[in-house]
């Protein structure tokens, strides 16, 4: 858990904690729009760098879990046709369902952890913290520059 330096206003008259919280939350409902909008805003609008790292990590971790899941997805989607194509010379094996059965409960189970992750990362941002997410954090800081800078 890595805590930061006080809170500071927005501009939309909120502690930086209560906006970066409310992303959080929304992206608990897997709200890709508003998640988007916000993160938006909060890049083009407000300065505090605690905040614009918050609103990219809720983002980021949509992200992550959506490329996950798509994954985790394909397996048993591959052995589906993999089933169809043996039940052509009427070979059908019960393994196939088995192996669907046990990847919906992995997506189940990657669903369960993305929720208590954004509902951890909201309750931390109350308290102006966070939670280190290794390597999306470190994705983050390498594409966010430590100063606001100029564009043309």
């Amino acid at each position: 858990m890595l805590k930061t330096s006080s809170m500071k206003m927005t501009r939309l008259g909120i502690s930086d904690c209560l906006l970066a919280a409310a992303i959080f939350f929304i992206a608990l409902a897997n709200s890709w729009f508003p998640v988007v909008i916000l993160t938006g805003y909060v890049l083009l609008f407000e300065s505090s760098r605690w905040l614009r790292m918050s609103a990219i990590k809720a983002l980021a971790v949509l992200i992550a879990f959506a490329l996950i899941t798509a994954v985790v997805g394909l397996i048993p989607a591959g052995f589906r046709m993999l089933s169809d194509f043996f039940s052509i010379f009427t070979l059908r094996f019960e393994f196939f369902s088995a192996i669907t059965t046990i990847f919906s409960i992995i997506n189940t189970a990657l669903g369960v952890v993305q929720t208590v992750l954004l509902l951890l990362l909201g309750i931390k941002a109350f308290k102006h913290e966070t939670i280190a997410l290794g390597q999306i954090d470190d994705l983050i800081a390498k594409h966010m520059p430590k100063e606001k800078e100029q564009t043309t």
